[in-house]
This record gives structure tokens, sequence and C-alpha cells, in this order.
């Protein structure tokens, strides 16, 4: 479980699932929202970004997912990072909140790029600028564009 930095939030993690709370008065957390799907497996961690928008989470099903919280009644589910081969034990924001590192069993760490442009680079090249609309579908929330170059 992680505090969001505005200390407003709560997010807990269990079996696959992620559920946020309304903690502004210690005695009566409340629930907020229907909880956060995605995973497959076993949540490990979970980290708010500085800014208290975004939150990230590692799962024993090796990946790590992000959304964007800033409407706590309805979180959107935005990115699905994948990589590991092993569980994703930890996850943590860069103070800028620009960068997500996590930390897998497979002895990895990993780096992930959070601005615009360097998610789009990471896409066309991990998908070797083949990317279809369904594997577009897979990853990303939002209408596909393609974003990679056509040369």
């Amino acid at each position: 479980m992680v505090f969001s930095p505005d200390g407003r939030t709560l997010a807990t993690g269990g079996d696959s699932l992620v559920q946020l709370w309304d903690v502004t008065d210690p005695a009566r957390p409340a629930e907020l929202g229907k909880p956060l799907t995605g995973f497959i497996a076993a949540v490990y961690s979970l980290a708010f970004s500085p800014d208290s928008k975004t939150l990230a989470g590692g799962s024993a099903d090796a990946t790590v997912r992000l959304w964007n919280v800033e409407d706590r009644e309805y979180p959107v589910a935005s990115s699905r990072l994948t990589g590991a081969t092993h569980d994703v034990n930890s996850v943590a924001f860069s103070p800028d909140g620009k960068t997500l590192a996590s930390g897998s069993g497979d002895r990895t760490v990993r780096l992930w790029g959070l601005e615009i442009d360097q998610a789009i680079q990471r896409i066309c090249t991990t998908t070797r600028n083949t990317l279809t609309p369904e594997v577009w579908q897979q990853y990303v929330s939002i209408p596909f564009e393609p974003p990679c170059p056509t040369s």
C-alpha cells in the first residue's frame, strides 16, 4: 500500500486488484470508485507520481500498470509496461515524475520515460515500426493513431 503525496488517498493492492481509499478523515477511510483492474496476479508494489495524478503498480504477472487517478472516483487505465520475465517487486517515480523505475525478480531494473516523446520512441523501437491497431489497443487506452514515422 502507498499514500499519495498529497495525503488524501491510500492505494492498496491484493489479488490482482488495486483499491483507492479516501483517507482525508483517518477515522473513516472510504473506498473510492471500483477496484482498478488489469493485473492477472498479485499486486506487489504501488507508487504515486509526485503530483498524485498517476498510480503505478507492479505485479507477479511481470507487468507494470499505470492509471490516471486525477478523478479518484473514475480512474482510467493508461499503460501496461512489459519486459520483465519475473515478478515486478517494486515501482518508484523519479522526483520530477518523468521516469518510472521498476525492479523485477529477474534481477533487472527498468527505467520508463513517461513523457509522450519518450513513450512514442519506446513504442516504435519495440514494435520495429510495425504497430497494428490491434497491438495498440492491447497496450494503449486511447484511439489508434500511427505514432511511428513511415520511411
